[in-house]
């Protein structure tokens, strides 16, 4: 039987996992990336030196091949250019606009809005003279519209800080569009979804850690999260009401809430896979996130079914303390670590302010839940 090809958009280090497992799929990988000594061209079957913005080039490749799928799972771009070519193919792809929905958090809040979901009051903010007045009482969030892995936010508490944010999230912001938001109390979780057919899955629930005021960046994650089975019923209600609500019918969805006072509230979504989420969900319950996606995307039934139960934690590397912490669980209980991704930072003082700064992550599998605080 023939081999049927299938395209990915981007060859970056964090798409070679999948890239391979499309290969063990039986499918022909094709890779389009600007960068011809990127990880993904060393495992690719082919490898086209097309940027993943380069639409209409693409396109151009796929008239001749007729991929069967046409995805990605590490860039806003790339879902942007997979959902716009797999809409024109006819494939199992989310529309352009819901690409878009789900990565510019203005439009979010507008569909937010317009379907009664509970999400945080936001203003947009586009020149020097929005700033003149606060649109909310201090303290609240300033953020980049259309960034992710904490890139353009922060918490201000005063006009300075406020202007100085405005600043730093325009410099960040692709749209220049910066939204200034009601800060959300509560803990934050994540929740990773497929769908097929417009048929959705919670695949797993994510508890999130952050390094808090003000930017927030994710220093550790546990999954599967510690709530109950009443909470995580009310959870499934909201998660899908919101997935129909940005009319997302097909592949993988990553949406990011807080629960405060019996109640969810969504921060942001997206309609990829989460990052570190594929990993996690083997670790944790022996699910295969990425041969569902491919599963999704080339009309298969889906099955999620967990195999154990156990908790996965990745813990990210944002400063000199967390080396350390890495270094003494490394030489204590080195077999706690069952997969790395570290840089040394060797003694230089370091402080990572976005996740694009992180000096890496390790991965923790506990069969006890009570060692949780030894390890995050």
């Amino acid at each position: 039987m023939n081999k049927k090809d299938f395209f990915i958009i981007g060859g970056g280090s964090l798409q070679v996992k999948f890239i391979n497992k499309v290969k063990e799929a039986g499918y022909i990988a094709h890779v389009f990336d600007y960068n011809p000594e990127c990880e993904g061209k060393q495992c690719a079957d082919y490898f086209h030196l097309l940027s993943i913005d380069d639409i209409e080039g693409i396109y151009s490749v796929a008239q001749q091949f007729h991929p069967v799928a046409v995805q990605t799972v590490a860039t806003e771009m790339g879902n942007i250019t997979a959902c716009a070519i797999g809409e024109r193919l006819g494939l199992r792809n989310n529309s352009l606009e819901t690409a878009l929905d789900t990565t510019d958090k203005s439009r979010m809040k507008k569909i937010f809005s317009a379907n009664n979901i509970r999400s945080a009051k936001a203003t947009e903010l586009y020149q020097d003279s929005d700033l003149s007045k606060p649109p909310f009482t201090f303290p609240f969030v300033v953020k980049a519209s259309d960034r992710s892995a904490s890139r353009g936010v922060a918490f201000v508490e005063n006009q300075k800080q406020f202007e100085d944010a405005f600043e730093d999230a325009l410099n960040e912001s692709n749209n220049k569009i910066v939204l200034a938001e009601e800060y959300l109390q509560g803990q934050q979780y994540s929740v990773e979804t497929i769908s097929s057919n417009g048929t959705h899955h919670i695949v797993a629930v994510t508890e999130e850690n952050t390094d808090g005021i003000p930017n927030f960046v994710e220093t550790h994650h546990l999954m599967p999260a510690r709530i109950s089975d009443e909470v995580y019923d009310d959870l499934k209600t909201f998660i899908f009401k919101i997935l129909d609500a940005f009319k997302i019918k097909y592949g993988a969805g990553h949406i990011e809430l807080k629960y405060h006072n019996g109640e969810w509230a969504v921060i942001e979504i997206a309609s990829r896979m989460g990052g570190w989420r594929d990993e996690m969900a083997e670790l944790s319950m022996g699910i295969d996130y990425l041969q569902l996606i491919i599963d999704a995307a080339v009309g298969k039934d889906l099955k999620i079914l967990p195999l154990y139960q156990k908790h996965a934690v990745v813990q990210m590397i944002l400063n000199n303390k967390d080396w350390e912490k890495y270094l003494y669980v490394k030489q204590r209980n080195g077999n706690a670590i069952c997969r790395e991704s570290i840089k040394s930072i060797g003694d230089v003082e370091f402080q990572a302010k976005t996740l694009m700064e992180s000096k890496g992550w390790y991965y923790i599998v506990l069969d006890d839940i009570n060692q949780i605080d030894y390890f995050s």
